[in-house]
This record gives structure tokens, C-alpha cells and sequence, in this order.
């Protein structure tokens, strides 16, 4: 296999892994978020 193939695919992957894990952490940060204003409005 070209080397220059197998260097892209494997900073491509990287980047995949990345870019995915960052939609989660925004979800639960959103979520935790909420949350807390919640509790705050009642107390």
C-alpha cells in the first residue's frame, strides 16, 4: 500500500473518532445544564 494512503487513513481516522466525540460531550453539557438551571428556578 502507498505510505502516503496509509498516513491519510490513519489521520483520517483520527479525525472521525474526534469530530464524533464532541457531539456527546455537547449533549451532556446541554443536558447537565438544564438541569441545574431547573433546580435553581424551584429553590
Amino acid at each position: 500500500m502507498n505510505p502516503l494512503v496509509s498516513a491519510a487513513s490513519v489521520i483520517a481516522a483520527g479525525l472521525a473518532v474526534g469530530l464524533a466525540s464532541i457531539g456527546p460531550g455537547v449533549g451532556q453539557g446541554t443536558a447537565a445544564g438544564q438541569a441545574v438551571r431547573r433546580y435553581h428556578e424551584t429553590t
